[in-house]
């Protein structure tokens, strides 16, 4: 009875946690998704909204590396200096723990290829983003 009892929680387990997970995983692409076109659209209103107040864009740039916080990211974007074209999208890898997900995102474009390290965050209900590791291929 009591390995009943447990083999069935397990499977309760393992059902709700498949559920959830489906769920997540398209908020969460939806959510690197979003991230694209605020920077292919510039669209502020939607940077507020997909990137985390924690938000940190790290990339290198001539050698150096650089470093991009939320109104930075913003900045560049109502300054017009970075997005503008638009790109196509590609998911190699999606991890979802808990709250936490990290994702491989491809964004191509005109001469600019991406290849980006994701982190998000579960927060209120949402996904946003908190970190990305930009890899700039030719």
């Amino acid at each position: 009875m009591l390995i009943q009892k447990g083999l069935l929680c397990i499977a309760v387990l393992i059902t709700s946690a498949s559920s959830l997970t489906a769920s997540d995983e398209e908020a969460v692409q939806q959510a690197i998704t979003d991230f694209r076109l605020c920077a292919d659209l510039r669209d502020v209103q939607l940077a507020e909204r997909v990137l985390h107040a924690d938000f940190r864009n790290f990339y290198v740039f001539k050698g150096e590396l650089s470093r991009l916080d939320k109104a930075g990211y913003i900045d560049m974007l109502e300054q017009k200096l970075i997005g503008g074209e638009a790109r196509t999208q590609k998911i190699s890898g999606l991890e979802i723990m808990g709250g936490l997900a990290v994702a491989v995102a491809h964004f191509s474009g005109g001469d600019m290829n991406f290849e980006q390290h994701i982190s998000l965050v579960k927060s209120g209900g949402a996904w946003q983003i908190v970190n990305v590791m930009l890899n700039f291929k030719p």
